[in-house]
């Protein structure tokens, strides 16, 4: 991709800015902690990109359906599963330091 080209970033957070600057606009406390599950160089499966709704959502229906037409796809479902699991699990460790000091 040309942003990763271009800026040499690993990933990047395309849905943190808007939370903060609502909350900023309100006056609200924010803190965003955001693991990564898929860097810029993860190669995501065709099935999975092909079966994405105008709003980013997930058909699983369509998933299934275009998976049989590409086997391929599986090793890369396996390793996106595993990249996932590590991020929640991060996650999990973290809301346990945030939530225990936090001031709200």
């Amino acid at each position: 991709c040309a942003l990763e080209k271009r800026t040499r970033a690993l990933a990047t957070d395309m849905e943190s800015g808007a939370h903060a600057r609502f909350a900023e606009e309100h006056r609200l406390p924010f803190i965003a902690i955001r693991a990564i599950v898929d860097t810029a160089g993860t190669s995501l499966p065709e099935t999975l990109a092909n079966a994405l709704d105008p709003q980013g959502g997930i058909s699983v229906w369509q998933v299934l359906k275009r998976a049989l037409a590409r086997p391929g796809d599986g090793i890369k479902f396996v390793r996106l599963g595993i990249q996932f699991h590590a991020a929640q699990k991060t996650l999990k460790k973290t809301r346990v330091l945030v939530l225990g000091s936090s001031l709200f």
